[in-house]
């Protein structure tokens, strides 16, 4: 009976090792408060455990950390299996018992700023050695991993491990070195790149490697390379060894292209959202190259951004010239003839909205809204303005038809009347504010 139930809880201590963070964190959640004497009490125990295992995992390899697994921002940059990092602190713990006993006994005590106890990168060190050289069972099935991934990833993951003790200082720092690049930061920078470089002959891209995957708006990347380069031309940038980030960043640029080009009226709010969001990350993008960088108009990477802002702007203004045509298909007119002439256009009551249009006129008027601080830059202000000028004198027409409407129409006429007055009331709160809104919305009441 003893050995069956040891058996089980060590089965759960697997379990629990393997579990993705996210299930732990869940699995400590759903196990709090006291257990007192209850069964589950030993798996809280083997919880609280791995909890604190995984902070001071954290804690050592800070740096490198958001470099396993890909982005969430899809953009490329130097990457390692998200498994590879519990393969790697096992590695470690197992091949320097000593070492990772004491950072895991300092990692939950407050860091002064800017200081990191030497043990991490000690032990970091240690791990890039023994992973270049094999070292153990652990460190080559580690490797092994790596390379079936990736060619050169075992290398490249002991680079990485060598770099800490330049990486954890600098990426505390990023925030200020980004808000503002006072000289003095600038060579803080330069020289943290130079240092690596004589750790390894490609130890300055790597480095940077390490700071892009901690950046979370990546083309923040240019600051830093122009602090190392002075303010550089296209030309020198994208023939020298961190040409790599810009291209990631043109790349990035291009893709999102591709997407706005297929934005699709049908998916509504959320569509809309997220077109809008990626021409303002193509603006901001732009805007970083613009402002880190001496561009040629005819270089390298000049060129390429001239063409892209050119391409983003027509394909914003495209979609802006399709408003009227898509307002008309979510709020019909159809034709009032007096004495067997059209005298004017009044609103189509025969049917209810149509859901599908009235999801389309959402979805133009959301991205309208939301590329507002993208316009200027981008070039499609004016146009903008236009734009909505003529969507708030026509939803403003329309209010007026459906008054008419309640006031004066058939009783088959009200329903649907009302009914497009609350989605016109919708979309006015979309293009201007709640207010606009909530002042049709009373009318529509008081009628």
């Amino acid at each position: 009976m003893a050995d069956r139930l040891h058996n089980n809880l060590e089965l759960i201590r697997t379990l629990i090792q393997r579990a993705p963070d996210k299930a732990v964190r869940e699995l400590e959640a759903a196990l709090g408060g006291d257990m007192g004497g209850t069964a589950l009490s030993g798996v809280r125990s083997m919880v609280d455990a791995e909890v604190l295992d995984r902070m001071a995992r954290d804690v050592v390899l800070a740096p490198l950390k958001p470099m396993f697994g890909s982005r969430a921002d899809g953009l490329d940059q130097l990457t390692f299996p998200r498994t590879a990092l519990p393969a790697l602190w096992r590695a470690m713990k197992a091949a320097h018992p000593d070492e990772a006993a004491a950072a895991a006994a300092v990692a939950g005590l407050r860091a002064e700023e800017g200081v990191f106890p030497e043990i991490y990168d000690t032990l970091c060190a240690l791990a890039g050695a023994a992973l270049r050289e094999r070292a153990t069972a652990d460190y080559a099935a580690l490797a092994e991993q790596l390379e079936s991934t990736s060619p050169g990833g075992s290398d490249q993951m002991a680079g990485c491990l060598e770099l800490t003790r330049l990486a954890r200082p600098a990426v505390a720092r990023l925030a200020e070195w980004l808000q503002r690049m006072t000289e003095e930061r600038a060579a803080t920078v330069r020289l943290a790149y130079k240092d690596a470089v004589e750790i390894a002959h490609d130890g300055g891209p790597r480095l940077f490697e390490i700071l892009f995957s901690n950046l979370s708006e990546p083309w923040m990347v240019l600051r830093l390379i122009t602090a190392v380069m002075v303010r550089p031309v296209d030309n020198y940038v994208s023939a020298s060894e961190l040409a790599i980030f810009g291209e990631r960043l043109l790349a990035d640029i291009d893709r999102r292209l591709e997407i706005i080009r297929e934005f699709n009226l049908d998916g509504g709010v959320e569509a809309g959202k997220a077109a809008a969001a990626h021409i303002r990350l193509i603006g901001q993008e732009i805007d970083e190259f613009e402002r880190s960088l001496n561009l040629g108009r005819e270089g390298p990477w000049g060129a390429r951004l001239n063409k892209a802002k050119g391409a983003l702007a027509k394909t914003v203004e495209g979609l802006l010239k399709k408003t009227a045509e898509v307002l008309a298909a979510a709020l019909p007119m159809a034709p009032v003839r007096i004495g067997g002439r059209i005298a004017r256009h009044a609103a189509k009551l025969d049917v209810p909205p149509d859901p599908g249009a009235i999801a389309r006129a959402r979805s133009i008027l959301t991205l309208i809204d939301q590329v507002r601080s993208a316009a200027v830059n981008g070039g499609y202000n004016s146009l903008r303005l236009k734009t909505i000028e003529e969507i708030e004198a026509r939803l403003g027409s329309q209010v007026e038809e459906l008054l008419d409407a309640l006031h004066n129409g058939g009783a088959e006429e009200i329903p649907n009347a009302r009914l497009y007055l609350e989605e016109v009331a919708d979309l006015m709160g979309r293009v201007r504010d709640d207010k606009a809104a909530q002042i049709v919305r009373r009318r529509a009441a008081a009628a």
